[in-house]
């Protein structure tokens, strides 16, 4: 999946609304949306997407086979 899209889904699917949620949570939905909007570096090395902005690095490993 291209990045793109699956920063399109994660805003649709995954970041939350802002609707009666604890404030922990919203500041942890605005740091991801932040830095997916960023426009991050990537890189995908086999099952493990790595996606990096400035400090903040995010690795997201597979756990099934493709």
């Amino acid at each position: 999946m291209p990045l793109a899209k699956l920063v399109a889904y994660l805003r649709k699917h995954v970041l939350l609304d802002d609707y009666n949620m604890d404030p922990a949570l919203m500041a942890q939905d605005q740091w991801i949306s932040d830095f997916l909007s960023s426009g991050p570096q990537w890189s995908l090395d086999g099952s493990v997407l790595t996606l990096a902005s400035g400090d903040d690095v995010i690795v997201l490993r597979s756990t099934t086979s493709a």
